[in-house]
């Protein structure tokens, strides 16, 4: 989705450092660093010192400087790291959240941010990184830093939409798929959609997105003789180890046994 980039940074380094800048898009980063010492300080906010920050968050607005410096210990260390533009908010978030940014964070430890962006960090360290996937985890960290208003009612996809979009997410199963390509679909913006889509199915276009590309496996596995590299590929599946993990994971069988079996 445009206005969102996810960047896992690994230090490599116990040696001191400094950092300094004044950021074009939102900055929310999840910190895995253990430090000798170092203090960090936000424009508008009094210099913080910290030296366990593992599991901590910091988010700084669009437009505030951000400065500091760090010692770390000698240990794996690293953070990673989300922005979006502030045009994202208004045009994916939607009229329902706030327009204004919340105020900065420091070493921040957040629960429901803490499990949305160890999700991100797992999803950003990963070889083959599902887009859709990332979209929908780093839509709910937007959601998450500028607080939903809650609605009255809960909106659910029209039975044309469902149709149209199971259609459209059947048609290209064996590509990428993103959460702008379901959202356009059914002409509903990026977060809307998401909501209403869980509101609809009972879970996430990414879970479910994932369940039709089984469900296709499946018919490829009993009716076809293409071997399972081409049935992962034909199926939306970056590498075979992931099809595999994915088929058993649903199913309960790797794909040769079930193929054996039925």
């Amino acid at each position: 989705m445009n206005g969102l980039r996810i960047e896992h940074i690994q230090l490599g380094t116990s040696a001191p450092y400094e950092f300094r800048s004044v950021g074009s898009a939102h900055y929310i980063a999840l910190h895995d660093l253990a430090l000798r010492d170092g203090e960090v300080t936000v424009e508008g906010l009094a210099p913080v010192r910290g030296r366990d920050l593992r599991d901590t968050l910091t988010y700084v607005p669009q437009g505030r400087a951000i400065s500091g410096w760090a010692a770390p210990v000698d240990r794996d260390n690293s953070f990673t790291v989300l922005t979006f533009e502030p045009a994202l908010i208004s045009e994916a978030l939607g009229e329902r959240y706030r327009r204004e940014a919340p105020g900065p964070l420091v070493y921040a430890r957040d629960p429901a941010l803490l499990q949305s962006m160890t999700k991100l960090r797992r999803v950003a360290r990963s070889e083959h990184p599902d887009r859709l996937y990332a979209e929908t985890l780093s839509l709910a960290v937007a959601l998450e830093i500028f607080g939903a208003v809650e609605s009255e009612h809960r909106g659910r996809l029209s039975a044309q939409q469902v149709r149209r979009l199971t259609d459209f997410i059947d048609a290209r199963l064996g590509g990428s798929l993103t959460l702008g390509d379901l959202a356009g679909a059914v002409g509903l913006s990026g977060s809307h959609f998401s909501r209403t889509f869980t509101a609809t199915f009972g879970r996430g276009p990414h879970q479910f997105t994932q369940e039709r590309r089984i469900a296709r496996a499946v018919e490829l596995l009993r009716h076809s003789a293409k071997e399972l590299d081409e049935i992962a590929s034909l199926t939306g599946f970056e590498t075979p180890s992931s099809f595999r993990r994915n088929f058993k994971r649903v199913t309960g069988q790797t794909p040769s046994s079930y193929r054996r079996n039925n």
